[in-house]
């Protein structure tokens, strides 16, 4: 597939005055009432860092010392353990007015050195053909916002400033040598508006319900009654959270690293936390996964737990990739197996996902993590155990014949990929009974 059209260039401009951290902070807020699911949760867990009183004691310090607002800014919330990323934004959004985006009254290819989320969000996707971007990478937050936008978007690209026309090259999906299968269509869920929208879009259930963002199960249970329904427990200590969740309380403890103390390795050394939501959850007719196995003993752990509170249908996220080396191993302990392919591909080619440098690295389709998918699908098939999708390789059309070729059993979206994806597994034949 190849989309063409002339280059519209996003130029900002800086404010008369930086932005307080309280200003940004309310300016963050707005912006994620506005919108819903990925965008609207990584709008509000930045709201919750520049909120952060020790962000501001650190910014004060820096500036008395006299540091420029800029670099004050950037010191002080690296220090803290924001994302590379992240970090970036706080200073564009804290110095420079939104970006304000061109209407030339005919369909055009954005192209920017770097773009936010407050920037994607201001883009008309009838007239944006694609985004082009020097910075960033394909598990970006600008990014996941255009993929589920359905923008296409590149990342890593110098731009000439003679162009007038770009081309973006896209792969098509090819259906050649696929057994059609039924596969279905489920939904990840971070809020309200992401669960009003999943079933809008006639999602089959949810496969990956977030619950550092949402915890209203009795809601989801009854929106997709009979339906499946994934409940991932708490992934807190990951750095998008800080180590707080997003009504700002304090889980015990900040880990910037993402191979660090996080997931179920966060919950074992809090197990009280665990419990607490997996009473919340007796009872319910929901499947219950943990993030961040890496171990065949923390699956068996986890399966223990959930024993506790009479909850049978237990699965493990598949994100590390000793993990899917020792997938039967692992399967043999759990009744599922769901395949979050953000982190096994950045694990598996050593490239942080935060890092634009590396954006290059961030392919799910490097043969490595594909070999990693199709070991797990293997063993799913061998054990005759389920193996789901809910990373962002999942919402990608162009990799769903592959995905489905390995042995993939289910794929699990958020809510406005749904109509792209069904789409693509009307063409390969797979689409799951119901949708």
């Amino acid at each position: 597939m190849i989309i063409e059209g002339p280059i519209v260039r996003l130029r900002r401009v800086r404010r008369a005055r930086p932005l307080s951290l309280a200003e940004l902070a309310s300016s963050l807020e707005r912006r994620a009432s506005a919108f819903s699911g990925d965008a609207a949760a990584m709008l509000r867990a930045q709201a919750m860092m520049a909120r952060d009183p020790v962000l501001h004691d650190r910014l004060a310090g820096l500036i008395a010392a006299g540091r420029p607002f800029e670099q004050a800014l950037a010191e002080a919330a690296a220090s803290f353990g924001v994302s590379h990323q992240d970090v970036g934004e706080l200073v564009r959004d804290a110095l420079y007015e939104p970006a304000s985006t061109p209407h030339p009254g005919y369909a055009y290819v954005l192209v920017a050195d770097s773009l936010s989320v407050a920037d994607m969000m201001r883009v008309d996707p009838a007239e944006v053909l694609g985004v082009v971007t020097a910075e960033g990478g394909p598990t970006s937050h600008a990014a996941i916002l255009a993929r589920s936008m359905g923008i296409p978007y590149l990342s890593g690209y110098a731009v000439s400033p003679e162009l007038d026309v770009i081309r973006l090259e896209l792969p098509d999906p090819s259906p050649v040598g696929i057994a059609p299968q039924r596969v279905p269509l489920l939904a990840n869920i971070s809020s309200p508006a992401d669960l009003a929208l999943a079933q809008q879009t006639g999602a089959e259930g949810v496969g990956l319900l977030r619950t550092e963002f949402y915890t209203d199960y009795a809601s989801v249970a009854a929106a997709f009654e009979g339906k499946p329904i994934v409940v991932r427990v708490l992934d807190s200590g990951a750095r998008d959270l800080g180590g707080r969740d997003l009504g700002g309380r304090d889980l015990g403890g900040r880990d910037e690293n993402p191979l660090g103390v996080r997931g179920i390795r966060y919950l074992r050394a809090r197990p009280s936390l665990l419990d607490a939501q997996l009473a919340s959850l007796s009872g319910m007719s929901v499947s219950v996964m943990a993030p961040m196995v890496s171990t065949v003993d923390e699956a068996r752990w986890f399966r223990a737990r959930c024993a506790r509170f009479g909850i049978t249908d237990v699965g493990v996220m598949i994100e590390v990739p000793a993990a899917a080396l020792c997938a039967d191993e692992i399967l043999a302990e759990v009744d599922f197996a769901s395949i979050g392919t953000n982190d096994l591909t950045q694990f598996t080619l050593a490239a942080d996902r935060q890092i634009g440098a590396l954006s290059s690295y961030q392919d799910a389709s490097h043969p490595a993590v594909l070999r990693l998918v199709e070991f797990v699908a293997d063993a799913g098939r061998r054990l005759g155990k389920p193996v789901s999708v809910c990373g962002e390789a999942a919402a990608d059309p162009a990799l769903a014949s592959v995905l489905i070729g390995l042995g993939v059993t289910s794929m699990s979206v958020a809510p406005a990929a749904i109509p792209a994806m069904r789409r693509a597994l009307w063409g390969l034949g797979a689409l799951g009974e119901g949708a």
